[in-house]
């Protein structure tokens, strides 16, 4: 999802299904702010089965100072809104990872 400048609205720009993380890595523009909605598979030691839902905020550093403030102002939002288990900001797609997610969705161990 990204924010429309010119009326300030959040507007799904993309919406993809049954995708891997790298695949969803390379979807991520590099130059610019997104926010990410995102169901994991999270697969219990003892069997079980869960599905968190997370919101990722990419947020490059090479961002402008305008466009910061407008994507960190309506990521607790959405957040909200959305109902998302967790949410996450991060610099770097590259970031995420298998072991990162685990690690980030460590309390439903």
């Amino acid at each position: 999802m990204k924010i429309e400048k010119d009326d300030l609205k959040i507007v799904l720009e993309n919406e993809m299904e049954d995708m891997d993380l790298e695949t969803l890595v390379e979807e991520i523009p590099f130059h610019e702010p997104r926010f990410i909605a995102f169901s994991y598979v999270f697969k219990h030691k003892d069997g079980r089965v869960s599905y968190p839902q997370a919101l990722i905020f990419y947020k490059p550093n090479s961002v402008t100072i305008e466009m910061n403030l407008m994507y960190s102002g309506s990521f607790l939002h959405l957040q909200d809104v959305g109902k998302f288990t967790k949410r996450f900001s991060i610099h770097d797609p590259e970031t995420i990872t298998e072991e990162w997610l685990e690690e980030q969705f460590g309390f439903f161990r």
